[in-house]
């Protein structure tokens, strides 16, 4: 276990892949770039990262009124694709595009409607 902000625990070239879900969104963009560099450090040459990123996030309490994550990231679907692109300068990235359809959240003492778009990447180090 390590702080993803910090220099990763690892020699460069020495991991075949990183699979991760459900984070990178909540990062700022200088923030994410320093982590996706570190990523880039510690994979070998032809290995893979495959990473899902949200973005057009909306959480709606049933009165309407929208509950936003203070310090979150606002990412939009196209920004966050550009972003993302020149980011991962030194891979071969894939794109799909994904959708979470509108679902009911239940959390101690909340409940809201979530949905998101956003990204599936699949993408190997040059």
């Amino acid at each position: 276990m390590f702080n993803i902000l910090d220099r990763f625990p690892f020699s460069a070239d020495s991991l075949d892949g990183i699979f991760c879900t459900g984070t990178l969104h909540y990062f700022p963009e200088k923030q994410l770039a320093k982590i996706l560099k570190e990523i880039g450090r510690v994979i070998k040459p032809g290995g893979q990262i495959i990473l899902d990123f949200a973005t057009d996030i909306k959480r709606k309490l049933p009165n309407g009124k929208s509950v936003i994550k203070k310090g979150t990231p606002q990412y939009k679907v196209k920004e966050a694709k550009k972003m993302l692109k020149s980011l991962l300068e030194g891979f071969d990235v894939k794109f799909i595009e994904l959708s979470v359809p509108e679902e009911l959240v239940h959390k101690p003492g909340l409940t809201y409607k979530f949905s998101c778009k956003g990204w599936l990447l699949d993408a190997i180090k040059k």
